[in-house]
């Protein structure tokens, strides 16, 4: 006789075969529940459990990336604010801006607007311009410099992507 023979698996199983052979060991009645039924050890059917984990994790994990993504869009999708990125390093109402990234906030009082300038969720620039309204809509974000004399650029207006709205700057 084999080792399946002489194994005594009684708590593992919930019944012991002792004596059993390899053919009966594998064709041993299992316990099987049905619905909310338990099997022999009062245990709830394992695939319902399971079923139950996965819809609540599936779940948890889609409210998780519908937040993500609602906040990350909420400043590109905002009205008065939008991303814009500087090509050049930039002179706007005496105060020096890097090339980079930027997000630009504005609020409106009339045609006139209190912009901001935020890089790395700090205002680096807070100034005066106006918003009008172009006969065009342009089809990507474009910031219009102005070269001094000494070699400098300065920001005039800043155009955005399917608008017809400019930002622009007083010298």
């Amino acid at each position: 006789m084999d080792i399946w023979g002489r194994l005594k698996i009684g708590k593992a199983v919930g019944t012991f075969m002792r004596g059993a052979t390899q053919k009966e060991w594998r064709r041993r009645p299992k316990a099987r529940a049905v619905g909310t039924e338990k099997d022999q050890r009062g245990n709830k059917n394992k695939k319902e459990n399971g079923t139950k984990m996965n819809i609540k994790k599936n779940l948890g994990m889609t409210a998780l990336s519908v937040a993500l993504l609602l906040a990350s869009g909420i400043p590109s999708f905002a009205a008065n604010s939008r991303t814009v990125t500087l090509q050049h390093d930039a002179v706007l109402s005496g105060t020096g801006l890097s090339a980079g990234r930027y997000s630009i906030r504005w609020q409106t009082h009339s045609p006139e607007a209190t912009v901001d300038f935020v890089r790395r969720h700090k205002v680096v620039l807070s100034t005066e311009g106006r918003v009008e309204e172009r006969d065009k809509t342009y089809d990507r974000d474009a910031v219009v410099y102005s070269t001094h004399p000494d070699g400098t650029w300065s920001v005039i207006e800043i155009r955005f992507a399917n608008t017809n709205k400019v930002l622009v700057f007083n010298q």
